[in-house]
């Protein structure tokens, strides 16, 4: 088949971009030089979550980079859905927006700016209490558990189901507050 020599490139990246029920790309905004990103968090199937400063706000952000938009559709739109109908709400992190990014000689991006979370996921604190020979005494894993269980039940009453509960989507805070992240799958 012949490409059409008058239409533009821009023209034909806009044609191929998947169909969307819940998120119009065309009409983001673009992130232009508002973030500014700074290190790496965290690597995931379909994303890479980088610690950022908001200029506008003078706060520091968590934006979750997604590169393959066509790929991924039916996971950023479940993550979507899920941040911005309880995003904020206990024990997940608030979420400040969606915004298409167009880097040059690269694939458009879509971006995620959600509340960063101070703290380790508790999978990297198990990790660390073993590499010391220590566990966490029984109240302390009933505590921990207990939150979990709070934070899968916020998203049950809200008719929503993690599908990849594991202790690296945990995040524990030095303060002993707990956010459950990652609703793309």
């Amino acid at each position: 088949m012949l490409e059409n020599p008058t239409e533009s490139t821009s023209t034909r990246r806009k044609s191929m971009d998947p169909v969307s029920q819940v998120i119009h790309l065309e009409d983001l905004p673009t992130p232009g030089s508002r973030f500014e990103l700074q290190e790496l968090l965290g690597v995931g199937t379909c994303a890479k979550v980088y610690a950022a400063l908001d200029k506008q706000k003078g706060t520091k952000v968590a934006v979750k980079v997604i590169d393959n938009i066509a790929e991924n559709i039916l996971e950023i739109e479940s993550e979507y859905g899920v941040l911005s109908s309880i995003g904020g709400q206990s024990l997940i992190p608030e979420f400040h927006g969606t915004y298409l990014h167009s880097p040059k000689n690269a694939k458009r991006q879509l971006w995620f700016i959600m509340e960063f979370c101070e703290g380790v996921p508790v999978s990297d604190l198990l990790a660390w209490l073993r590499k010391q020979e220590k566990t966490l005494s029984e109240e302390e894993i009933a505590a921990l558990l207990k939150l979990c269980m709070m934070a899968i039940h916020h998203l049950h009453q809200n008719d929503i189901i993690h599908r990849d509960i594991r202790a690296s989507n945990f995040l524990l805070s030095p303060e002993g507050d707990l956010k459950l992240i990652d609703f793309g799958k």
